[in-house]
């Protein structure tokens, strides 16, 4: 299977330890009892806000790190609900696994304006889907009937819990390719704490 060549960045929020300690628990059981692909072993559980986008130059963006700084010092934290589990396409035998959050009016407006400040200092659009859905990434590149596998090893559970937390960290990542022969990962390159105030 051809993978989409990777971005060099992207913008994500960080949805806490509880969120993250339970998509881990997750992802190991489908890993050990399905064989499935994970995305967490090339970057840590995050919501997308900004898609991946490529490389820009040092000045650009040391600017793009200074507007989103700011933006996050001026944003308050998000209240973010997390239930249940979802599947997209990319194709019939490429699903995506994820898990979603409630639609959530202020972060959607977030995640827009720190694309638009991206675009800005990238000078090239960046795709931001029509209707945004918060979510987590778990496995990708899932056939159809590792899906079905999946499906049985979460009915058989207990059940997706409802699970609620307060983000209030936003990270820029960046693609890494490991000079010892490791896989290309993303990395933690910048800490952005959500304040809610001007200063």
């Amino acid at each position: 299977m051809t993978h989409k060549q990777d971005k060099d960045y992207y913008l994500a929020l960080d949805p806490g330890p509880e969120v993250n300690a339970y998509v881990d628990r997750i992802a190991s059981r489908l890993e050990d009892e399905c064989s499935i692909p994970l995305i967490l072993k090339r970057s840590p559980p995050h919501l997308p806000l900004v898609q991946p986008f490529n490389s820009i130059d040092t000045r650009r963006l040391l600017h793009l790190i200074s507007k989103v700084s700011r933006s996050c010092r001026e944003t308050e934290p998000f209240e973010l609900t997390f239930s249940g589990f979802g599947w997209f396409s990319e194709n019939p035998e490429s699903q995506i696994l994820y898990l979603p959050a409630l639609a959530h009016t202020r972060l959607e407006a977030f995640a827009r304006e720190l694309t638009a400040l991206a675009e800005e200092e990238t000078r090239k659009p960046i795709l931001m889907p029509t209707v945004y859905i918060p979510y987590i990434g778990i496995a990708r590149y899932l056939t159809s009937r590792q899906t079905a596998r999946a499906g049985e090893l979460f009915e058989s559970d207990e059940g997706a819990p409802l699970l609620t937390t307060v983000a209030d960290q936003v990270i820029l990542y960046r693609h890494t390719t490991p000079l010892d022969g490791r896989p290309p990962f993303y990395r933690e390159d910048e800490h952005f704490t959500l304040t809610g105030t001007q200063n």
